[in-house]
């Protein structure tokens, strides 16, 4: 019985000349792409039509006059990633708001605000509400270290006599004592905030008294910060 010998060629492409070369790939197999020194500069998929890019290498496409598409789920959650090894910058005008999606935004990555910053930062607000009753402590664990700038409360019903609610630092009061007693609606801002207290660190608690009264009225509580080192 005869057999046959099959002799496979191995084909070289190189780039970069005066002449443009078109070359087809078949389906099962991979191209890579080398510089004059056979460092590889890239790898073209065939079966998954896609090129991939050694370590260290650039895609270049700040010269292009047209735009790069790319399909749905091309660019995966890891490429975003704070630890990917490519990071995606998205710098194009057509990023508006509109491709955001609806309710999604929020303070989870505010920037710490430095001492006597030259950009400004974006404040973080905490709405803490309640239903009248008793007397007692509303307490909101912070996720991140924040200094309290300023607090307001707004009645939702009918005041109590001598009531008062107080935005604290765990035990520690923040501001003074802000008049709980008025008609439904009233709001009543702090006068004063204490520097001695109006951090709280990252696990804190940031706290919404209500004394003074017999019980507590209604009310919403409204805390402005924003995130320090």
């Amino acid at each position: 019985m005869s057999q046959q010998v099959k002799v496979y060629r191995e084909l070289q492409f190189f780039l970069g000349g005066a002449k443009k070369i078109a070359f087809s790939v078949n389906s099962s197999g991979n191209v890579e792409i080398k510089d004059a020194s056979g460092n590889i500069i890239g790898t073209l998929d065939a079966v998954n039509r896609k090129l991939t890019l050694p370590s260290g290498a650039v895609l270049d496409v700040s010269a292009a006059t047209g735009s790069i598409v790319f399909a749905a789920g091309e660019i995966d959650t890891a490429d975003l990633a704070s630890n990917a090894v490519t990071t995606v910058k998205i710098t194009d005008a057509n990023v508006t708001q509109a491709k955001i999606a609806e309710a999604s935004l929020d303070g989870t990555v505010a920037k710490v605000v430095a001492a006597s910053n030259v950009i400004g930062g974006i404040p973080v607000l905490h709405r803490i509400s309640a239903a009248a009753g008793d007397n007692a402590d509303h307490d909101v664990i912070l996720t991140h270290k924040e200094q309290v700038i300023d607090a307001w409360i707004v009645l939702a019903g009918a005041g109590v006599a001598s009531a008062v609610i107080t935005v604290k630092n765990a035990i520690n009061a923040i501001t003074d004592t802000m008049a709980a007693s008025g008609a439904d609606a009233t709001l009543v801002r702090a006068a004063t905030i204490d520097d001695a207290n109006h951090e709280i660190v990252a696990g804190g608690t940031l706290r919404v008294t209500t004394s003074g009264g017999t019980t507590a009225p209604a009310f919403i509580c409204y805390v402005l910060a924003v995130r320090v080192a």
